[in-house]
């Protein structure tokens, strides 16, 4: 197995790790849904950022998965980074 092909293996074992841990979050009764994603945000955020195999701009990382966020509600909705909204202008 080259090292490449491991490195994807251990990115998606530890991945798969937090979303286990940030499905229990969701688990417990506590009413305060937004306390809840924060943590499992920051969670995977912390994770990626401590673990994976190549240095992650941490800006990069933020307005990436808010891109993500919107991209996935349908065809059409889309987030810009502030210096990509200001290109639109």
């Amino acid at each position: 197995m080259n090292s490449r092909t491991l490195a994807w293996i251990v990115i998606f074992a530890l991945l798969a790790s937090v979303g286990l841990r940030v499905q229990g979050y969701f688990r417990s009764d506590d009413s305060d849904l937004l306390s809840k994603e924060q943590s499992a945000y920051l969670m995977v955020r912390n994770t990626i950022l401590k673990n994976y195999v190549n240095k992650v701009e941490e800006k990069k990382l933020f307005f990436d998965s808010l891109e993500g966020m919107a991209s996935k509600l349908d065809a059409h909705s889309e987030f810009y980074a502030p210096d990509q909204f200001m290109k639109l202008n």
